[in-house]
């Protein structure tokens, strides 16, 4: 879970360069779902976010393809 200013987003913690996917494209989404400015140039902020990693979650999300909605599932799951 990542949180900043009242906002908390899902998002997989250090994901892999695979062929031709867009490198940098979930930390872009993470940063509009948080509201934090998501320019490559000019983006970002310099403090406030908090992340809350859940160890051995990337067990569960290792089958193929990753969706947010997966993603999702599988962080509610383990912030119960």
């Amino acid at each position: 879970v990542v949180k900043y200013k009242g906002r908390s987003a899902y998002a997989v913690y250090g994901d892999k360069y695979v062929g031709n996917s867009a490198h940098g494209e979930g930390s872009v989404r993470l940063a509009r779902a948080l509201g934090i400015p998501s320019s490559s140039v000019s983006g970002g902020v310099s403090s406030g976010v908090t992340y809350i990693i859940f160890p051995d979650s990337h067990v569960t999300l290792k089958n193929g393809t990753t969706s947010q909605s997966k993603i999702n599932a599988v962080g509610r799951l383990y912030a119960r």
